[in-house]
């Protein structure tokens, strides 16, 4: 995933999957998601802070010196003015084109922005496609409906594409209850309370308070999905009875509102296609402790 977000992003090849490693600065975008997760916590407790920020501050050095790397050498590759063009078309020389003169993204803003969207799109579409691998596996008759499917309207890997995977309702209603057994986020994304506060299910929440849904615990509620701990995904596909009382409005694994992510339609692409191809190409069958229930 990181190859594919790579060439598309900067039209660079990485070759993590030949390798079978990162490059330090991918690397680095782990690091300091951990680094940040850490920073988050700590500032909950301010006689701690002291202390501990400081040494993962010293923990962020290397961090912090592959992110400049990086930072140089999109700064080198992004193009100055809209109407350079570039061989291959890759998101930056879009973004760059797309910008305004009075709204010029500069490099660190490009740099956080090319971040987001690498992490979005390889690491959160790979844990989306291991959770929608091991249900398709551990349920044989929705993996056989999902393989009968596939190999009896596609006849070669040329026609397996992003528009005609959009097509098949029951390859799109195993990925939406992929996401709501396993949601690649499933505390939910935080957002803080307002100047004058908020009135939430009927309490009053005050201002500055940091909130958040858990995913995880709406998609496994009775109240919202029912037999919400077995896999069907036939309760997303239209006029079945077996979803009708789902409030399938509830799964929202990409957030809602204008802090949603914007790589939904793509995460959706991506997943399809690689699961689409896999089941069409492949018989896939379980393997280890997983196999034998340990």
């Amino acid at each position: 995933m990181f190859d594919f977000m790579a060439k598309e992003l900067f039209s660079e090849i990485l070759d993590c999957l030949r390798k079978a490693t990162y490059l330090p600065w991918v690397d680095m975008l782990f690091g300091s998601i951990k680094a940040w997760a850490f920073l988050s916590v700590i500032k909950y407790f301010p006689s701690l802070t002291i202390i501990l920020k400081p040494l993962i501050l010293f923990y962020c050095r290397d961090l912090l010196r592959h992110r400049d790397i990086k930072l140089n050498s999109i700064t080198a590759k992004t193009p100055q003015r809209s109407d350079v063009a570039l061989d291959i078309p890759n998101f930056i020389s879009y973004i760059t084109n797309a910008t305004s003169k009075k709204a010029i993204l500069s490099p660190e803003e490009l740099f956080t922005n090319t971040s987001f969207l690498i992490i979005a799109g390889s690491k959160i579409t790979a844990t989306l496609l291991s959770g929608y691998t091991y249900h398709l596996l551990t349920n044989p008759a929705v993996y056989t409906e999902l393989a009968t499917q596939v190999r009896g309207r596609f006849h070669s890997l040329s026609e397996i594409t992003f528009a005609a995977t959009a097509k098949m309702p029951y390859l799109r209603a195993a990925l939406q209850e992929s996401l709501r057994m396993y949601p690649p986020l499933p505390l939910g994304m935080p957002r803080v309370i307002p100047a004058g506060g908020a009135l939430i299910c009927g309490s009053y929440v005050p201002e500055k308070t940091a909130v958040s849904a858990s995913s995880w615990s709406a998609y496994q509620s009775p109240r919202n999905f029912t037999n919400p701990t077995t896999f069907l995904p036939q309760r997303w596909l239209e006029d079945n009875p077996e979803g009708g009382d789902d409030k399938k409005t509830v799964l929202q694994p990409f957030s809602v509102g204008p802090h949603g992510s914007p790589g939904r339609s793509l995460a959706f692409a991506e997943a399809s296609l690689i699961l689409c191809r896999l089941v069409w190409e492949f018989d896939l069958v379980l393997a280890g402790e997983v196999a034998t229930g340990g």
